[in-house]
């Protein structure tokens, strides 16, 4: 018997972008690399979500790459994400929305302003690896937001376990 079913989270990984290579001082290998990472970690029990910015340009590519992950895959539409919920779902995502709850956490691409009664902390892409954090909006808060940046995580999945443990942390709990 396989493992148990693991939670993987990904942000703006931005496949085809040439731009952001040089913008976020990705290596220009930076695609193979968030591939073969999540082919790697991520089992077919699993769930990848997807926060957003997924592809540039080449949309028909986007269903290569996600045939080769082997688990099921959830896409929350990022501000680069120009297609319909239903073409992500027709190319290889099993579920596309614009933000979702789950338990207490809300996932979305950017961080949210006002958060939803129960939940207590928002897992967001959008801002890469420009230091925001350290000059953030006045909303924004280690303690209610967890910035994810492809960038930061070595182009590695990361389980979704790992960011609630580290909220926890935060929070005192």
């Amino acid at each position: 018997m396989g493992r148990k079913a693991r939670h993987w989270v990904v942000t703006d990984t931005h496949f085809n972008h040439d731009a952001i290579i040089k913008a976020c001082g990705r290596p220009t290998n930076a695609d193979e690399l968030i591939i073969g990472a999540m082919k790697k970690w991520c089992a077919a029990q699993d769930w990848i979500i997807h926060l957003g910015d997924v592809i540039f340009y080449q949309y028909p590519k986007i269903a290569e790459i996600l045939v080769q992950i082997p688990c099921r895959k959830i896409l929350v539409l990022g501000n680069h994400d120009k297609k319909s919920k239903n073409w992500y779902m027709n190319n290889g995502f099993h579920f596309a929305c614009h933000s979702f709850t789950w338990e207490n956490v809300l996932f979305t691409h950017k961080p949210v302003v006002q958060f939803p009664d129960d939940i207590d902390y928002n897992i967001h892409g959008h801002w890469h690896n420009n230091g925001v954090e350290e000059n953030p909006p006045s909303f924004w808060s280690t303690k209610t937001h967890f910035k994810l940046a492809m960038e930061d995580v070595n182009y590695q999945p990361t389980c979704l376990d790992k960011i609630k443990a580290i909220m926890d942390k935060r929070n005192g709990k």
